[in-house]
């Protein structure tokens, strides 16, 4: 505080009124909240996706041995752990499988609501910049599928919330404690977040070399990577015992395609997972395009930051901080690329990038002078995402499993067209649907559909479930459809053996 009481020379989020901010804080709170509100509905209404009903059949169902001793993908330990614990008290169901996620999305919610609070100079901006945090449709998927991508986001930005990014804060051993364990559970939570601890790690340790407190950057370094390692290890020990490079597979060889499909489900809500640089459209190659020119520019302006100057005040440092976060997070994916073969991140396997790039946008906003061009463009970039998102903002379906958006109203068509009778049948169809119709077996007791299985489509199945890129397979193997999706274009059909047998009763 000042001789005056005011607030301190550096202070930059005092220069609106206390009004002014109590109004942008309830704004804030405002957004988290319809923002879980809405993740609760799509938990509750929305069908099975392939990922989470194949999480529930391998590690959840059963032995609870199975969440902490496969290593892989799909095994994500800590989230498999606590649904669990949701599904044995609660019953299985779509809703009581997301319930770690949508707890998971209110943490995230009031971390991400203290860190922007943080790094943004104004009231307009920190509601702006948290809309455009929380609403982006890719990273909502997250908040209520049943996957612990949303646990990992949670963790990763409570561990924020406890780092301070003003040069003038020292890091103390407590918060570096906090955060080290936080990242543990992040990492617990999908492993891929630990590209995310190197960069949070060596961003308070630069920090705090460049303000002038070596020794306590050593130690406050050294306390976060103990902590983050040996949380990590007590959830992930058997897995780390037997975990292989190809376990992890979800991604690409190639950095520009994992950046431009990671952007293109950000920007567009579409399937991130692209094979070639032809898939993509125009519009994705400049959205990706002109993503990496700002995480470029955000990069190095941290790098020209740390390197010219002891940082002592509050505008410049958050900036750099995340800046730099964002390049060790590069610079350590490049290299487990490089030594071991493991794809680069894309997609849910990149999701951290979707909310970290716009805070490190928001921070860079800040350190701009108010009415800079920087600052104007700033402005101009942030509204624009915020409109895009509210435009692609559709809770029909997940942008990863599209496919699976019927799941639970193709199942009850089916129970309809069977009638009750003791006949047990057979579904067949596109192979992505085999986790979630089991899953429907299984918790809905359906005693007349035989074990769903994992196969191309053949002939001799009682109903076929395809995708809308199979859809041609019901002429080919000459089938009456049912009902096809309009969302998705999911086609339910039957054989015409089965509906003549239909006719006949």
């Amino acid at each position: 505080m000042t001789a005056g009481g005011g607030p301190p020379p550096d202070d930059f989020t005092a220069a609106a009124s206390p009004a002014s901010h109590r109004a942008g804080t309830i704004a804030c709170w405002t957004i988290a909240g319809l923002s879980l509100a809405l993740n609760i509905c799509r938990a509750a209404s929305r069908s099975i996706t392939h990922d989470e009903a194949l999480g529930y059949q391998m590690f959840i169902a059963g032995s609870w041995r199975r969440p902490f001793a496969y290593a892989g993908a799909p095994n994500h330990v800590l989230f498999h752990a606590v649904a669990k614990v949701t599904t044995a008290a609660l019953g299985v169901s779509e809703f009581t499988l997301r319930l770690p996620t949508l707890a998971a999305a209110a943490v995230f919610y009031v971390a991400a609501i203290r860190v922007v609070t943080r790094i943004a100079d104004r009231p307009a901006l920190r509601v702006t910049g948290f809309a455009v945090l929380v609403l982006n449709p890719y990273t909502l998927d997250f908040c209520s599928v049943a996957r612990g991508y949303g646990l990992m986001l949670a963790f990763i930005f409570a561990a924020l919330a406890v780092l301070p990014f003003a040069a003038g804060e020292p890091l103390s051993a407590r918060r570096a404690t906090a955060a080290g364990a936080l990242l543990g559970l992040a990492i617990a939570s999908v492993q891929i977040a630990v590209f995310v601890a190197a960069g949070m790690i060596a961003a308070s340790f630069v920090a705090e070399q460049r303000a002038g407190r070596p020794a306590t950057a050593i130690a406050t370094a050294a306390i976060m990577a103990v902590a983050t390692a040996m949380t990590a290890a007590a959830l992930l020990a058997v897995q780390l015992m037997h975990a292989r490079a190809n376990d992890y597979y979800v991604g690409t060889g190639d950095a520009w395609l994992a950046t431009a499909g990671t952007v293109r489900a950000a920007w567009a809500h579409a399937s991130p997972y692209i094979s070639s640089a032809g898939a993509l459209s125009r519009s994705d190659v400049a959205a990706a395009t002109a993503a990496a020119a700002i995480a470029t520019a955000i990069i190095g302006r941290a790098v020209w930051v740390f390197a010219s100057t002891r940082l002592t005040g509050r505008r410049e440092p958050a900036a750099a901080w995340f800046g730099l976060m964002l390049a060790v997070m590069a610079i350590a994916s490049w290299a487990v690329h490089s030594m071991t073969g493991v794809p680069y991140p894309q997609g849910r396997t990149a999701l951290y990038w979707v909310p970290l790039w716009t805070v490190a946008f928001i921070a860079s906003m800040t350190s701009a002078a108010p009415g800079s061009a920087v600052r104007v463009l700033g402005w101009v970039v942030l509204v624009a995402l915020l409109v895009n998102d509210l435009a692609r903002l559709r809770t029909t379906s997940y942008a990863d499993w599209p496919y699976d958006a019927a799941d639970r109203q193709m199942v009850a068509r089916i129970a309809a067209d069977h009638g009750g009778s003791p006949e047990r049948v057979t579904i067949g169809g596109s192979w992505q649907f085999e986790p979630a119709l089991n899953f429907y077996r299984q918790t809905r007791a359906l005693s007349w559909l035989k074990p769903v299985e994992r196969r191309p489509p053949r002939p001799g199945d009682d109903y076929y479930l395809f995708t809308a890129e199979e859809a041609a397979l019901v002429d080919v193997l000459d089938l009456d459809t049912l009902l096809v999706d309009r969302h998705t274009g999911t086609v339910l059909a039957k054989s015409r053996r089965r509906a003549s047998a239909a006719g006949v009763r």
